[in-house]
C-alpha cells in the first residue's frame, strides 16, 4: 500500500520521464512539424522535457504551413440548406414528461460530447446527423420546426465537435482535421490537421470564444481486443502515448502547445470563464493513479501541471465537466480497499465532487445507489442530470441504466428523481445518452440508440 501511495504522489514531470529519454521526446515534438492546415507547430524545439517552456524572453515558434493556400482562398463549404425534419413527441411511460425524438429510425445522429454545449447563441440545436449517408453538421430550430444542413464534409466524426455560441461557429473533426464552420453562412476553413501517427481529441472552447483546446495523441499499436467498448483501454494506458495539449486562438488561428507528456491524456477542458485554465485527465479508468490535472495555458519557465485532486488508493474519479461558473464537477467512487479488482470490487461510496481549479473542494454529495454514466449541472448548479436512475443501494444498473434522472442536492446527499426512459444500447460512444441542460434549463438533451439507430432527444422539464 505504501509503495502505491508513494508512487501516486509523483509529479507529472516525473511520470512523463518514465521509459523515454529527452532526446526521444524531442524527436516526438519535431515530428509534429508535419501538422498541416492553417498553422503548424515548429520543429525548432531545444532538448528539454515535454511541457517546459522556452527560455526567458522567447516564445514558442508557430509558423504558417508552406503548402497552405492564402487565407483569402482557404474557405470552402455550402450554403446552409433546409432538409426534411419531422420530430416526433410522446409522453414518457413512467413520468408523463414530453419526450421528442428529432430523427427517425434509420437516420443516425448524436449531439456533442456532454462536456460541450450543442446550442448556438439563439438556442437552436447544433448536432451531427447523417445526410445522404455521411455525418454532417446540422442545426435544428425546434420553435420553427426546421432543420438545416450546414456542411458537406467527407469524414465528420460523429460527436467530435464543439459549438461556440458567442461567435456562432463550430469546430468539427473531419477525418483528422479541425474545420471551423460559420453557422450563419456555412463557410468552412481548415485550422489544423493531425500529424501522421497522431489523432486529435475532442475540442472544447471557452464561453467567450477566445480559443479552443484539445489533445494531440499518439496512435496505439492496434493489438487485437474484444469487440466491446473500452476493451482497448489497458493497451492504450500501458503504452504511455505521447500526448500534447494544444490551443488554437480563434481570432487569428495561431497554434500553441501548452503541455505535453508520455501519459494518456483525454478530456481536455478549457475553462468557460478563464481561457488560460485547462483541466485534463490521465485516462485509463481506475488504472490511473490520479485522474484530474490542471495547467495554465500561458508560457512559464519550468511549468508544471498540478494534480487537481490527489486520489486515495480506494478512490476513482470519472467524467469531469466544467460548470458555467468555472467549477469542476466530477463523479467519485470509493471502493472497498481490501479488494483491488479493477471494476468488480464493492463500492462503499458513490457521489459527485465540485472543485475549484485551485483544488479546493466546494461541495461533495452522496448518491443513494450506484453512480450514473455521466452527469451535468444546470446553470445554477442546483440540479444535476444523469444517465442512470438508481435511487436505492440495491438498485440494479441493468434496469436503472435505461433511465435519465434529476438529482437534487439536499445537505450532503442527492435526492434522485426519475426523469424519463431513454432505452439506449450503451454499445458505442454515440449511443451514450450524455445528457445536458438547454441554456434556459427548461429541457434536457440526450442521445440514445433505439431500434439500431442513434438519435437525439429532448425531454421537457
Amino acid at each position: 500500500m505504501e509503495a502505491i501511495m508513494s508512487d501516486k504522489k509523483r509529479t507529472l514531470c516525473d511520470s512523463g520521464e518514465r521509459g523515454d529519454s529527452r532526446a526521444h521526446r524531442r524527436d516526438f515534438l519535431k515530428g509534429l512539424a508535419a501538422v498541416s492546415g492553417a498553422s503548424v507547430i515548429a520543429a525548432a524545439m531545444p532538448p528539454r522535457a515535454a511541457g517546459a517552456e522556452p527560455a526567458a524572453g522567447t516564445t514558442p515558434t508557430v509558423a504558417p504551413a508552406t503548402d497552405a493556400p492564402p487565407s483569402t482562398k482557404d474557405t470552402f463549404g455550402i450554403k446552409p440548406r433546409e432538409i426534411p425534419f419531422a420530430p416526433a413527441s410522446h409522453a414518457d411511460k413512467d413520468t408523463g414528461r414530453r419526450v421528442t425524438r428529432l430523427f427517425p429510425a434509420g437516420q443516425q445522429a448524436c449531439h456533442a460530447y456532454f462536456t460541450s454545449t450543442s446550442y448556438d447563441g439563439a438556442g437552436r440545436l447544433v448536432l451531427s446527423a447523417q445526410v445522404d449517408g455521411r455525418y454532417q453538421l446540422v442545426r435544428a430550430d425546434l420553435r420553427r420546426g426546421t432543420l438545416q444542413c450546414l456542411t458537406d464534409l467527407s469524414a465528420m466524426r460523429a460527436h467530435s465537435f464543439c459549438v461556440c455560441p458567442a461567435k456562432d461557429l463550430a469546430i468539427v473533426n473531419d477525418g483528422g482535421r479541425f474545420v471551423r464552420v460559420d453557422l450563419a453562412t456555412g463557410a468552412c476553413k481548415t485550422i489544423l490537421s493531425a500529424p501522421k501517427g497522431f489523432n486529435l481529441g475532442l475540442p472544447t472552447v471557452d464561453a467567450a470564444g477566445k480559443r479552443i483546446a484539445f489533445v494531440v495523441a499518439q496512435e496505439m499499436p492496434g493489438l487485437p481486443t474484444a469487440n466491446v467498448i473500452y476493451s482497448g483501454m489497458p493497451q492504450t494506458f500501458y503504452s504511455r502515448p505521447h500526448c500534447l495539449i494544444v490551443t488554437v486562438n480563434l481570432d487569428d488561428d495561431s497554434t500553441a502547445v501548452v503541455w505535453g507528456e508520455t501519459e494518456w491524456i483525454s478530456h481536455v477542458l478549457i475553462s468557460p470563464v478563464d481561457p488560460d485554465t485547462i483541466v485534463f485527465c490521465h485516462e485509463g479508468g481506475n488504472l490511473a493513479d490520479n485522474r484530474l490535472w490542471v495547467v495554465d495555458a500561458r508560457p512559464y519557465r519550468k511549468k508544471h501541471a498540478k494534480c487537481l485532486y490527489p486520489e486515495k488508493y480506494e478512490e476513482w474519479l470519472v467524467h469531469e465537466y466544467f460548470c458555467k461558473d468555472g467549477t469542476v464537477g466530477v463523479q467519485i467512487t470509493e471502493y472497498d480497499p481490501s479488494d483491488a479488482t479493477q471494476y468488480a470490487s464493492k463500492a462503499i461510496y458513490t457521489g459527485i465532487l465540485f472543485l475549484k481549479t485551485d483544488g479546493r473542494v466546494v461541495a461533495r454529495y452522496k448518491l443513494p445507489g450506484w453512480r450514473c454514466g455521466h452527469m451535468q449541472s444546470n446553470s445554477g448548479n442546483s440540479v444535476i442530470v444523469g444517465d442512470g436512475y438508481l435511487p436505492k443501494p440495491d438498485s440494479n444498473w441493468k434496469e436503472g441504466g435505461q433511465y435519465l434522472s434529476l438529482n437534487y442536492p439536499e445537505g450532503d446527499r442527492l435526492r434522485v428523481e426519475r426523469l424519463c426512459h431513454h432505452g439506449t444500447s450503451w454499445r458505442t460512444q454515440e449511443s451514450h445518452p450524455h445528457p445536458i441542460f438547454s441554456p434556459d434549463d427548461r429541457q434536457v438533451l440526450f442521445s440514445a440508440e433505439v431500434e439500431a439507430s442513434n438519435s437525439v432527444y429532448v425531454v421537457d422539464l
